[in-house]
């Protein structure tokens, strides 16, 4: 019924000079630029947070690399960092960095800056799609609604949070810039081919440059004959279209190749025995039915969902999962002919989610918010589309019975509350969302008040024992340390770190224990063999400390290097 109106129903008879469209089509577009930014204003009085903001930012990986320019730029187009290949994402740290030095606030003004400018760009990509689809002028109060509802879920949906707030997933940002930039300049490409002959070569190179910001953009290709099917409707001509994306799957196999290179380097990607296919095929299907849900009802959104381990076929959660997907897929499969519009939104939802969604599982978390930055923007537009059609209805009904301009005065009343109350909604989790992210012990917190099992958050245990430590609380430290020890016991970062926080508390004996269970694990680390040294020192073992400090130095720690002559020298 709702494809009937957006495909061929004249709701409302508006003729409006095209610059009045324009008028409001700008109208969308600050209003829900502004929003955003008023909404994420917070995230500027953020730190970082010890979660790969410690790699990109604080460590300062590449950024005083050289003294030449060259060099940098060398640094930027072969580093992994946190085993990723993201070049674009380094260097606009690495710009960031020229400017605010290690001041967080800089970093999350671009991270703002970037959103508000991709909720811009959402607008523009909705109007583009409204504008194949009918006559904006003569649904008028529909094609506002669509496009500000849109807009609007895009800007201020919670879910979107981890992605603006955390500085790391600059690359998020980044990535949905050029993607969307991509997807308009082909759809104008697609409608004047002869007056805009530079589209298509602008769309290539805007979709390069979103995969040297996150390889999540590989799907683009796919989003592109998807929009060929509908709204523009050129799947007749289906080998031609094809032919016409491949230089687009070329970029894409391309990056594919070079994202599972760079995560099996940083031992990111888990094996089969780790986490075996089947039930990575569980969890794709939960997580697919999962992400619908949090769009729905954004509450308990979590940094870090443990990866269900104990799901199975015979799971509530699985199969409820399944009967919805199966459900979606067969209205829209079944409608298809007449209902085009939802078909190819849920091809989006579905295909663009795909490099993601767990069947080569990297990490230990089964779903991750920020995985929703762009495909939400399908359902976003399903969900506009709905009100639009709901509010110009309503419109219509009243035009039966009312004379004037009173029906649409009332019908954009509606829309307008509606909207107001809903975004104020949104706006307010949201700004609950960001309070998680304003520094690494308010992160670690919340993540363990959600999820306190020490199995499935040790790595957060032993995230926030490191701010203990950081801080000088090495008992609350020794505490989280202990948890993650029980779970972890392979792990010589929990021991190295603990041993430090009994070297602070002058607990010598407990901290040469874990030193020694540090070297074992891992015999070139330098601050163990250090510590160690000093311990043996502690207790007039020279012969001891000469043989851990000489290791340390020969590891390159520098202070292990003068103690050692020191010791040397003495009688």
């Amino acid at each position: 019924m709702i494809q009937k109106q957006i495909e061929g129903e004249e709701n409302l008879k508006i003729n409006l000079p095209s610059k009045h469209k324009r008028a409001l089509y700008l109208g969308v577009i600050l209003i829900t630029a502004f929003t955003a930014c008023l909404t994420y204003l917070p995230t500027l009085e953020a730190d970082f947070v010890n979660w790969d903001d410690l790699l990109y930012i604080s460590d300062k990986f590449g950024l005083e690399t050289g003294s030449s320019i060259f060099t940098y730029l060398k640094w930027v187009a072969t580093a992994v960092v946190a085993s990723n290949w993201h070049p674009l994402t380094l260097l606009s740290f690495g710009l960031d960095y020229q400017l605010w030095g290690l001041n967080p606030f800089g970093y999350h003004l671009t991270n703002l800056i970037l959103h508000a400018l991709n909720t811009i760009l959402v607008a523009v990509l909705t109007m583009q799609i409204l504008e194949r689809i009918y006559v904006v002028e003569e649904k008028l109060i529909k094609s506002f609604t669509t496009i500000l509802v849109t807009t609007l879920l895009f800007a201020l949906h919670p879910t979107h949070v981890e992605s603006v707030a955390w500085v790391s997933e600059r690359k998020d940002l980044l990535c949905a810039f050029f993607f969307l930039l991509s997807l308009i300049t082909y759809l104008k490409w697609v409608q004047n081919k002869a007056l805009f002959r530079s589209g298509y070569a602008l769309s290539l190179l805007f979709f390069a440059l979103a995969l040297l910001s996150k390889p999540m953009a590989v799907t683009l290709p796919f989003v592109l004959l998807i929009l060929d099917f509908y709204p523009l409707k050129r799947m007749e001509k289906l080998r031609e279209s094809i032919k016409e994306k491949l230089p687009f799957f070329a970029l894409s196999a391309v990056s594919v190749v070079t994202t599972l290179i760079a995560q099996n380097l940083g031992g990111a990607i888990k094996s089969l025995e780790t986490v075996p296919f089947f039930s990575r095929i569980l969890n794709a299907v939960h997580s697919y039915a999962f992400y619908l849900f949090k769009m729905i009802a954004p509450y308990e959104l979590s940094p870090i969902y443990p990866f269900l381990t104990d799901l199975n076929i015979t799971t509530p959660a699985f199969l409820a999962s399944l009967a919805l997907l199966i459900f979606i897929s067969a209205i829209c499969i079944y409608y298809r002919k007449k209902q085009k519009f939802f078909l190819s939104a849920w091809l989006y939802y579905l295909i663009t989610l795909l490099p993601i969604i767990g069947i080569i599982q990297v990490g230990t978390q089964s779903a991750a918010d920020r995985y929703m930055y762009l495909p939400s923007i399908a359902p976003f537009l399903l969900i506009g589309a709905c009100l639009g059609f709901l509010i110009q209805t309503f419109n219509d009904k009243l035009s039966e019975k009312l004379s004037g301009s009173l029906p649409v005065i009332l019908a954009i009343t509606l829309a307008g509350v509606i909207i107001i109350l809903a975004s104020l909604q949104l706006a307010t989790l949201t700004r609950a969302q960001i309070s998680v992210w304003k520094d690494s012990l308010s992160l670690w917190n919340y993540q363990l008040n959600l999820y306190p099992d020490p199995v499935k958050s040790h790595g957060a245990y032993f995230n926030r024992g490191l701010i203990f430590l950081t801080k000088g609380n090495f008992e609350l430290a020794i505490k989280d340390f202990n948890v993650t020890a029980s779970t972890s016991p392979k792990n010589p970062n929990i021991f190295i770190n603990r041993a430090i926080a009994y070297w602070n508390l002058k607990k010598f004996k407990e901290a040469k224990e874990d030193l020694l269970r540090t070297i074992d694990l891992n015999p070139t680390d330098g601050r163990a063999n250090l510590l160690l040294g000093l311990i043996y020192i502690e207790s007039k073992d020279n012969n001891n400390a000469k043989k851990y400090l000489k290791t340390a130095s020969e590891l390159g720690i520098k202070k292990a290097s003068e103690i050692l002559r020191t010791l040397q020298n003495k009688p």
